[in-house]
């Protein structure tokens, strides 16, 4: 299931960090080639620094995405596995609902989700604008 998991969504990050790439101005990097810095130098001052909010949205997208946008690959692969051994979060909502009958339950359970992965939201975006880069 990581397997089919990554081969999904491996295209969607790769072009957001292709778009970041594209983004960023040239001048910076002739500029550190003409001062002497290597490609390492580079990317650790250059590259890095100017990437860091592409990759704080690409974290929060896949983290977001490894909460809530599991469900249809674990659901059509293995509905949770044999004996719970690949049940998420977004299956069991769906199984306690649908299932059992229990629609509090899992009403309570997507709402303590809702506030988990927006609560880790906020932090990696506090931490994005603590962290801003000023060209």
């Amino acid at each position: 299931m990581i397997a089919v998991d990554i081969w999904k969504w491996l295209g969607f990050h790769a072009v957001i960090y292709l778009a970041g790439l594209q983004a960023l101005p040239s001048e910076l990097y002739d500029a550190a080639e003409i001062d002497g810095a290597g490609p390492f130098r580079r990317f650790l001052h250059i590259t890095l620094p100017l990437m860091l909010p592409v990759i704080f949205i690409n974290t929060i997208l896949g983290l977001s995405g490894a909460f809530v946008r599991n469900f249809d690959i674990v659901y059509v692969l293995t509905q949770g596995g044999p004996n719970h051994a690949t049940e998420v979060v977004m299956t069991l909502m769906m199984k306690r609902a649908f299932q059992d009958g229990a629609m509090g339950y899992a009403s309570a359970m997507g709402y303590a989700l809702f506030l988990i992965v927006g609560l880790l939201s906020v932090g990696l975006l506090a931490l994005m604008r603590k962290t801003r880069l000023e060209i």
